[in-house]
């Protein structure tokens, strides 16, 4: 594959360009200096900038755009490299061919907001949003404190890299942890995100069916503060993707890939209703794999197939990778499963599975089954009332919760993606 190499607003540009995969992929690079408070503040914002912008304040309004524009993805990454913090900042979107919609100018603009527009209104974050970050930041912590894998390799690197930055950034206990994170103020979030996200981009990888008019939106809606040219080694970044399913299949000549996407609404007044559509959406996909046996085993229609169930947005998206000439047959086996949904066995199996994989989650994985809902989780990160409390409810979910849950859901959305080849 032909790379150019370009700059745009001072920075350098790589652009992989190819009509192999049914999205345009960015991939921002930032570079600054190291040091402990400083990646825990950026994981922190990492949290943050995905759920309050300035634009799209709530998450309800970030998702509701997020699916007039095709629902493009995003991450936030951050890496320590000796005493270089590397942030990398990744965008997908669908290529505006595919969707036969050019839509990307916007989508761009959405991305830009989500990189140098959080919600920092006069000079403040949302308070409400940027403790459950904190609270998110903190639970991952807990989990690797209690994770028996983890345990052993805090030992390892204790003794390996005694004294180094690999020693010096992990955690001892619980209450360093909880003395770190919140003790950012405002201010020193707000610094942070402008010293790495305006003041030190060193570079972007494109990769796509990328035409120039793209390059023109890159360079209206991504202009940094200040650029500067890559500090250290790094040359193992500057590869592609390599979780991008491509359309062509070597052993298929004939294969052309395409999706369907189709959204259901999932009408909801209580938690215990939300649960309930999360594990409707278990069974199709997970769990039960409903969606599996009958579009690809029974009907053999697609490649691949997913559900997901979206708390914020009060949807449930079927996912199907297919050939495009067999959009309408899965369209009709989407219809197939959701009925399969109404047999009373089936749907009482699913939920005692779905039960016993909940059940099994409150355990950790050794030899004794040490009971995660310990004082430990309960005094330091609150997990006890979080865990306990979804757990419950889905536990005092029923078949006839199931049917009522179904009968609520309208289909609201087709979205299919033509595949192409080169």
């Amino acid at each position: 594959m032909k790379v150019k190499k370009t700059k745009i607003n001072g920075y350098d540009v790589f652009i992989y360009k190819t009509k192999q995969y049914s999205t345009i992929n960015m991939r921002f690079l930032f570079e600054s200096d190291y040091d402990k408070k400083k990646i825990y503040m950026a994981d922190l914002l990492a949290n943050y900038m995905s759920c309050s912008m300035e634009k799209y304040k709530t998450r309800r309004e970030i998702n509701d755009r997020f699916m007039e524009l095709y629902s493009p993805t995003w991450t936030i990454d951050n890496n320590i490299r000796g005493v270089k913090l590397l942030t990398k900042a990744s965008f997908s979107f669908y290529d505006p061919v595919l969707v036969k919609d050019d839509y990307l100018e916007e989508a761009m603009e959405f991305a830009s907001g989500v990189l140098l527009k959080p919600n920092f209104a006069d000079g403040k974050l949302d308070e409400s949003e940027l403790n459950r970050c904190r609270d998110n930041l903190l639970n991952e912590i807990a989990e690797d404190l209690l994770d028996k894998q983890y345990k052993a390799y805090r030992s390892f690197v204790k003794n390996a890299y005694s004294g180094t930055y690999m020693d010096v950034d992990l955690f001892d206990d619980k209450e360093e942890a909880v003395e770190l994170i919140n003790g950012f103020s405002h201010e020193d979030l707000i610094e942070c995100h402008d010293e790495i996200f305006k003041h030190s981009c060193v570079g972007l990888i494109i990769m796509g069916n990328v035409k120039e008019e793209h390059l023109s939106y890159i360079e209206q809606h991504f202009k940094f503060a200040k650029t500067k040219p890559l500090d250290i080694e790094f040359e193992d970044e500057l590869t592609l993707r390599d979780d991008v399913e491509p359309y062509i299949k070597e052993t298929d000549v004939d294969y052309n890939e395409s999706i369907l996407r189709c959204v259901y609404t999932c009408s909801s007044k209580s938690y215990k209703e939300q649960m309930t559509y999360s594990m409707i959406s278990k069974m199709l996909s997970s769990s039960g794999m409903l969606l599996h046996k009958v579009l690809r085993d029974e009907m053999k229609l697609v490649y691949r197939v997913s559900s997901g169930y979206s708390k914020y947005t009060n949807t449930i998206v079927l996912k199907a990778f297919l050939d495009k000439k067999n959009e309408k047959k899965a369209l009709d086996g989407f219809d197939k499963v959701l009925s399969m949904l109404r047999d009373e066995n089936l749907v009482e199996a699913e939920l005692a599975k779905i039960k016993e994989k909940n059940d099994l989650a409150l355990y950790t994985y050794d030899e004794n089954k040490w009971n995660p809902f310990s004082d430990l989780y309960l005094d330091s990160f609150k997990l006890n009332y979080k865990l306990e409390k979804k757990y419950k409810t889905m536990e005092s979910v029923t078949k006839e919760d199931i049917f009522k849950a179904l009968d609520k859901m309208e289909k609201r959305m087709v979205h299919f993606y033509e595949g192409g080849k080169e």
